[in-house]
């Protein structure tokens, strides 16, 4: 007797475990299969002459289908052997269940991975001293704010000369805050 276990999503087959080499990874649609097809339509066991097929069920969906061959006789399965597969099909369904959630906790290690690797990057950015050339101000800058005092200190000495000639009416307070500066 030869098995092998399809695996489903949607009308989607892939062959995941088979004694028959020749079958691993063996990839095709419901519609290829017509026994199989007939397995998920009835939602049981098929017993076809020398071949028995079993759904694998998941929280009420078929996830996949256990299916023996005996290419030694062409006789049928007995009641006590689809009773046996019924129950690999069941162990079956929990061990596909575990590869599963495995493949998620992989899945999400590497996601988390991921972030963590980006959060550190981030960390060492927002620690990085700020550099030289953002701090310091550049030559154009600080010619700009030279040439923009020395014109405000210019208007500055000039109303001083017109408050100490006359020229201006004399406001004790602004003559002491021209001073100051």
């Amino acid at each position: 007797t030869v098995g092998h276990f399809f695996l489903m999503e949607g009308d989607n087959l892939e062959v995941k475990a088979t004694l028959e080499p020749s079958l691993v990874r063996t990839k095709g649609v419901l519609s290829e299969y017509p026994l199989i097809n007939r397995v998920v339509n009835s939602r049981s066991a098929v017993v076809e002459r020398s071949h028995l097929l079993v759904p694998v069920f998941r929280l009420g969906k078929i996830i996949g289908i256990l299916w023996y061959e005996n290419k030694e006789t062409s006789v049928s399965f007995s009641p006590r052997e689809v009773e046996q597969a019924k129950t690999l099909a069941n162990q079956a369904s929990i061990a596909v269940a575990n590869w599963q959630l495995q493949k998620s906790v992989s899945q999400a290690q590497m996601t988390i991975a991921e972030l963590n690797a980006k959060l550190k990057d981030l960390e060492t950015k927002q620690t990085e001293p700020i550099s030289e050339t953002m701090i310091s101000p550049s030559a154009s800058w600080v010619n700009d704010i030279n040439n923009l005092l020395a014109g405000v200190l210019g208007n500055i000495e000039l109303l001083e000369e017109k408050l100490e000639s006359g020229r201006l009416p004399y406001n004790l307070s602004l003559a002491e805050s021209l001073k100051a500066i």
